[in-house]
């Protein structure tokens, strides 16, 4: 069947960084924003674990600018965790604006609405990982995965290392690139 997907003029590429031993904390919401052929990415970074809502209210605030722009993300991962940030941080939005931001509206997730009821593929799997790797598309970091990224969140919760946090944010926006990386080729 089609699959229906479609650029937009202004594409927001979103993938969450959380610890789930932490009471599911997420310490970290990318952004790829793609526009005019042009690709820019935003980290919002929760410096230490009582820094959440603030880092969760300026995602909140960027992903509902103005500007606006479509949201692709990968998995009901994303929705899930916003939902539970809503509850415990009701200042930054309700759960009516939750599910706003998450409707066929203002956004699409590809493993949901693509992927799983409407593809196949050669690979162990549908995750994120395994369908961009078959792409072409590499992470910088070779023992990229989200259990390593939360290794090197509490690394960085001890020493506080530029190099820690760089690393970081490095493996979130490039599991936003392969959002869009997968994007392009259920497109095409």
């Amino acid at each position: 069947a089609p699959l229906g997907l479609r650029r937009y003029d202004r594409e927001l590429h979103l993938d969450l960084e959380s610890d789930p031993m932490s009471d599911g904390l997420v310490y970290l919401h990318g952004v790829v924003v793609i526009e005019d052929g042009r690709e820019e990415y935003h980290a919002f970074f929760a410096e230490r674990p009582e820094d959440e809502g603030r880092a969760f209210a300026e995602a909140w605030a960027f992903l509902n600018s103005p500007a606006g722009g479509h949201v692709f993300h990968y998995s009901r991962f994303e929705r899930t965790s916003y939902r539970v940030l809503a509850r415990r941080y009701p200042e930054v939005c309700t759960a009516e604006e939750v599910e706003a931001l998450f409707s066929r509206a203002r956004s699409t997730d590809l493993l949901v609405d693509a992927v799983q009821p409407l593809t196949e593929w050669p690979t162990n799997g549908v995750g994120i990982k395994p369908l961009a790797k078959w792409l072409g598309f590499n992470w910088r970091d070779r023992d990229a995965s989200g259990a390593a990224s939360i290794a090197w969140f509490h690394e960085w919760l001890e020493a506080g290392s530029a190099a820690v946090r760089r690393r970081i944010e490095e493996y979130n926006h490039d599991d936003c690139r392969a959002t869009a990386v997968l994007l392009e080729a259920l497109i095409e």
